[in-house]
């Protein structure tokens, strides 16, 4: 019995670790990379970011959702029998009876028109996930290819710092305004290796962003991150048409629930028909059995109430809807006029600032002077902050610019359209 015991304990590891790994291989998905452009990471990331894949499986409840609505109610089939004397015969009795209910008033077509509305709603919301996930994935993207370059010059200015420091350390002795140099030197580098050191974390984060959105790793590169623009695209001020963004879709298909419940309102004011055919059997003492056939409907009277209440209240969800997708319609066009402004003043802006490679050769010919004792300690030192501000700066104006731009393109219906 014990050996018996072991064998099924065998067996069941097994079973548990071939169960395991099957769900693993379902589970899974199949690398995307390796990643040779901005695209292909965020194709990825559409096609594997856990939110977008948890709100696929609540958008394909719509397909339920309709056959719910449309399914007619089955027949019902009710049988009763009775047993008696009388005068010392056997009375039998026997009925059965077939019932259908019919549904007057559009009930059907009114549930088919809340679960549709209700399908737009999930379909909406897989939208508006998509539209997050592809911002959340651009911004780090982004956020990436310009840590880099921070990063870069930081560096650049940490390599120069340790370089003067080792000439300074290097001379037997030094004179007064040495002594004070080489502290503000000292004291730069300090700063400068706390400021990379902040950079680098800032760097990891956006890293693991991307990582935890296309579900694998990821090793940033010239050839997929997003590149510094020097043309920026023409943007329309004004909108002809209406929003596309999934924020209206959910608004739009409340109104269209909203519909729907309204007319389901009007539908139950009606009662619903039930129909059906009937046979009786009759027996009693010896003689034969008497067979009879008919039919029987039942209705129900609205005496008392003509399903007032729900009709009230489903009109007013109608009139709260269409004031509120009213009003989400002139939320996002002044949403849109007000990115166009923040996208027009960031992109000037780029366009008048000077090229960072410029500055970089200019702040070479500084550390040149500072090498022949043209200038000073302070003047090498702020000249090294002056390049990396301006490079935070210019970050922040290219992030500003692209982000403006692909929220116009999401309200516009064109984000998943436009190539990076």
């Amino acid at each position: 019995m014990g050996n018996f015991a072991r064998k099924i304990k065998i067996f069941t590891l097994i079973g548990i670790c071939l169960t395991t790994i099957s769900l693993a291989e379902t589970s899974e998905t199949i690398s995307c990379g390796p990643f040779k452009s901005t695209q292909s990471v965020m194709d990825c990331a559409l096609k594997k970011h856990p939110r977008i894949r948890i709100a696929e499986i609540h958008a394909s409840k719509g397909s339920a959702l309709k056959k719910i609505a449309g399914q007619i109610p089955n027949p019902e089939v009710s049988s009763k029998a009775t047993y008696g004397k009388n005068l010392g015969d056997t009375i039998i009795n026997m009925e059965a009876s077939l019932e259908q209910k019919i549904e007057l008033g559009g009930k059907r077509g009114a549930r088919k028109e809340v679960a549709e509305a209700e399908t737009e709603s999930l379909e909406a919301g897989l939208l508006q996930t998509r539209e997050e996930v592809f911002l959340n994935t651009l911004h780090h993207l982004y956020k990436l290819r310009q840590l880099k370059t921070e990063i870069s010059i930081v560096e650049e200015a940490l390599t120069t710092f340790s370089r003067i420091l080792k000439l300074y350390r290097s001379r037997p002795k030094l004179s007064a305004e040495q002594e004070v140099s080489l502290s503000i030197f000292e004291l730069a580098a300090g700063e400068h290796q706390m400021r990379r050191s902040g950079l680098q974390s800032e760097f990891e984060v956006s890293k693991r962003e991307i990582e935890l959105s296309i579900v694998e790793s990821f090793e940033p590169t010239a050839e997929n991150l997003p590149v510094f623009k020097t043309e920026w695209p023409q943007i329309s001020e004004t909108q002809t048409e209406a929003p596309k963004s999934a924020s209206f879709k959910l608004a739009d298909a409340e109104l269209k629930r909203a519909y729907g419940l309204r007319s389901q309102a009007k539908a139950d004011t009606w009662p619903d028909l039930t129909l059906g055919p009937i046979v009786e059997r009759q027996k009693e003492g010896g003689n034969d059995a008497f067979y009879s056939y008919g039919g029987q409907i039942s209705l129900p009277l609205p005496l008392f109430n003509w399903n007032g209440g729900a009709r009230n209240f489903a009109e007013r969800e109608e009139y709260a809807a269409k004031e509120s997708l009213q009003l989400k319609k002139q939320e996002l066009q002044n949403e849109r006029s007000i990115l166009v402004r923040r996208y027009i003043n960031a992109t000037s802006a780029l366009k008048e600032a000077p090229d960072v490679l410029s500055l970089q050769q200019k702040h070479k010919r500084v550390e040149k002077l500072f090498d022949q004792g043209v200038i000073s300690t302070s003047l090498l030192i702020e000249a090294h902050r002056q390049i990396q501000d301006f490079a935070q700066a210019q970050n922040e104006q290219e992030h500003e610019a692209a982000d403006a731009l692909w929220k116009i393109y999401a309200l516009d219906g064109r984000l998943f359209e436009e190539k990076l």
